[in-house]
């Protein structure tokens, strides 16, 4: 037996021996010390240590990194007292307040985001020094690379702090100089206009473009790349891009130094077809590149687009499009390849990023849907699509291909939200209703719904007008609009037809597309019509509209619409017919139509944009005439020259204007530069209009005085793109006229918003 006890002594000195030579240590408890908030169980959980084991020394190291990466404590030691190890933890203080103070051009909340560091949050020194580091980043995006941010800790009661932020935003970096080196068939004006980056200049007090920002400075070499391959410089470079940062730390200076080769032109354009089925001659007609035009990638990627869509609408759902180009001195010979591709399918398709903004939402404008064949061309136009919503800031797309899956891939679609609330107040000023305000509210994506609200109210001398409105653009989930309308509306007419009119009411629309340009709106209105405050000296044409009306109306609009754009355009062309029945249970019965087909053309690049509109209109009373505020007027602004219904019948009694059952008008347009940059947005402008008005019901030649002849003006004038708002001014000067018209030579329209 004493053999045995010596052998087993023995064991564990050897054991107790080789223990200490390795560096270990044996502990049957833990105590821990300093804890205030953090429990003890969750201590424990972070150091990882068996116990009544031998623990090495790396593994006590390891739990003490383990406890420090938990940003719980500022410091952390850990000794073994015999069998027990003593863990004394400091623990980090918790944040009770976080605060910035100088910033001006950025808010509380825009910072807030850019921020680890959160109220009830744990404070450490390292989120501290990367929220700096991070403020900073965010000043230097809006330019401003002279700013200082020094964080100030308070100390509260029970192991708290107040953050501060003091923040010295410091002057604006502006951009002075954009140079060029290597341009020689672009002058540095042309090419300055193409980036959106700009140099200082006193007008762009409202705009951050001359600021530098470094992922507007990559954009912007893109944008030159695009440019010049738009333009047949097929060989373009970049060779360098240098910005260079002024001492002082408040100018920046950019130099592009560019190689653009040779122009190339388009010497032949040829489509090979790979897939069987499918005919050449079926795709010729989609080609827009023209031969002997200059090489432009713009033209090709609507090609591809074209024959892409045109072949998936023929069930050829995996196809590949591409181009190719063979190289000659001075020209080149384009290839369009159609082959079949690879037949993968959509598995999932993913959206973040929407935080507020419904998945529905986002996913009905998709133009496919998960299992359908992956098709380059649908997901570009989905990605325009969301873009055009004008909910998101940012969408970006891309796909990835599953793994151990060929046949399949996910589309990801990552969003960032932007405010689609506005509240718009307005002051402006017409030669016709004098000093005017508006007021609005407006929201385009009502609780992340996708359905638009909105309240206004706009007064003038002559008007007053209040509109509550209320539209869903996929009514009941289909592509289908539905909207209600409120109305109250007060024109005094008293200054050239004796009276005033009031309208209130309510309307109710749907609206669909049949084609992707062909649209129509089918809309109903009950209103009641007041004519009041004619005097007894007002002609007895005008006396016998007075009265109180109920109009119950149909109505509808088809448009097809090929403008480049919508609010700006500058070539193609909108054609637009609309019509009204009235008299579903109201007091007014008539008919009302209405075409009209404008048509844009730009030259020289898009600096001379032409535009010509035309419209015929006519309205017939059903058993009885039509009332006087439901006739055409001419004049003001879609006849300029002349005063606002200053043509056309008026009574001799009282010169009232009493308007026409007809009317036609054509005008032409050309806006053209001044020599100013482009962000100006100040161009003038030379037009002509042309117009007839025919008669009104009740017509009395020895009461009134009419001329058919037709009406014209010429003039000049200017439009601006103002930061306050659009400003119109004409100067009209009538050619066709009668005696009886009254004239308007200077016409000022203004408005604003902020």
């Amino acid at each position: 037996m004493k053999k045995i006890k010596l052998i087993k002594l023995g064991l564990i000195l050897t054991f107790f021996c080789i223990s200490v030579a390795q560096g270990k240590t044996l502990f049957k408890s833990v105590e821990i010390i300093g804890n205030q908030r953090v429990e003890k169980a969750t201590i424990l959980n972070y150091l990882d240590l068996p116990k009544g084991k031998s623990v090495s020394k790396k593994q006590m190291d390891s739990a003490l990194k383990s406890l420090f990466n938990t940003d719980l404590f500022s410091d952390v030691k850990i000794d073994a007292q015999g069998e027990k190890l003593i863990v004394k933890v400091v623990e980090n203080p918790v944040v009770a307040g976080v605060y910035f103070e100088g910033n001006k051009k950025l808010e509380d909340k825009a910072l807030f985001t850019e921020i680890q560091t959160k109220e009830r949050g744990v404070f450490t020194k390292a989120k501290i020094q990367a929220d700096m580091e991070r403020l900073l980043e965010v000043y230097r995006r809006i330019g401003r690379f002279n700013t200082s941010v020094v964080p100030k800790i308070i100390k509260r009661d029970f192991n708290r702090v107040d953050v501060v932020f003091e923040i010295n935003e410091g002057k604006p970096s502006y951009i002075r100089k954009i140079a060029f080196i290597g341009n020689h068939h672009f002058s540095a004006k042309k090419l300055k206009e193409i980036l959106m980056s700009k140099e200082e200049k006193w007008f762009r007090f409202f705009s951050s473009m001359d600021t530098y920002d470094p992922e507007r400075f990559d954009y912007d070499k893109q944008m030159l790349r695009k440019f010049y391959m738009s333009h047949g410089y097929i060989d373009f470079k970049i060779k360098e891009a240098q910005v260079e940062l002024a001492p002082d730390k408040t100018s920046f200076f950019i130099t592009y130094e560019i190689e653009e080769g040779s122009q190339y032109t388009i010497s032949k354009v040829d489509v090979r077809v790979h897939i069987p089925g499918v005919e050449k001659k079926q795709l010729e007609g989609l080609i827009k590149v023209e031969v002997k035009k200059p090489y432009s990638s713009a033209t090709i990627y609507k090609t591809i687009d074209a024959m892409t869509d045109f072949l998936g609408d023929k069930g050829f759902p995996f196809v590949d499009v591409s181009s190719q180009i063979k190289k000659n001195k001075t020209d080149v010979e384009l290839t369009f390849l159609i082959n079949e591709g690879a037949h993968v399918f959509v598995d999932k398709i993913n959206i973040s990023g929407n935080s507020r903004t419904l998945d529905k939402i986002i996913r009905r404008e998709f133009t496919f849907s998960e299992g359908d064949a992956f098709n380059a061309a649908k997901f570009r136009k989905t990605k325009q699509k969301i873009e055009n919503l004008g909910y998101f800031s940012k969408v970006d797309m891309d796909v990835a291909p599953l793994m151990g899956v060929k046949d399949k891939l996910d589309a990801n679609l990552v969003v960032q939200e932007k405010s689609t609330g506005s509240f718009n107040l307005g002051i402006g000023w017409s030669t016709y209703d004098g000093m005017l305000f508006d007021i609005g509210l407006k929201e385009r994506n009502l609780l992340g719904t996708g359905l638009i609200v909105g309240a206004s109210a706009s007064i003038s001398e002559n008007d007053i007008i209040y509109d509550l409105s209320f539209a869903d653009p996929y009514f009941r989930d289909m592509p289908l609009l539905f909207g209600v309308n409120l109305f109250h509306v007060e024109h005094d007419y008293r200054d050239v037809s004796s009276y005033n009119w009031t309208t209130v009411g309510a309307s109710f629309k749907f609206g669909w597309n049949w084609l992707e340009d062909l649209s129509q709106i089918v809309k109903y209105t009950l209103q009641e019509d007041k004519v009041t405050d004619v005097p007894t000296t007002a002609s007895s044409l005008v006396q016998e509209q007075a009265g109180t009306t109920i109009v119950s109306s149909i109505s509808q609009t088809l448009s097809y619409d090929k403008r480049d754009n919508r609010f700006y355009p500058t070539e193609g062309y909108v054609v637009s017919l609309s019509t009204d029945l009235a008299g579903f249970g109201g007091d007014v019965h008539y008919l009302r139509g209405q075409i009209s087909l404008d048509k844009y053309y730009s030259f020289f690049d898009k600096n001379l944009i032409l535009s010509l509109t035309s419209s015929v209109g006519a309205i017939g009373g059903i058993g009885e005439d039509v009332g006087i505020y439901n006739r055409f007027f001419m004049g003001g602004g879609n006849l300029r020259g002349f005063e606002s219904s200053g043509i056309g019948a008026i009574t001799i009694t009282g010169e009232d204007a009493l308007g026409g059952n007809w009317r036609a008008l054509a005008g032409a347009e050309l806006n053209f530069p001044l020599g100013l940059p482009d962000e100006v947005g100040l161009k003038g402008k030379v037009f002509i209009d042309t117009g007839i008005l025919g008669k009104p019901d009740d017509f009395d030649k020895e009461e009134v005085y009419y001329s058919s002849k037709p009406r014209a003006s010429v003039g000049f004038g200017l439009i601006w793109k103002s930061p306050m708002g659009p400003i119109n001014i004409d100067w009209g000067f009538p050619i066709l006229k009668d005696k009886y018209d009254k004239k308007e030579v200077f016409r000022l329209n203004f408005g604003t918003g902020f």
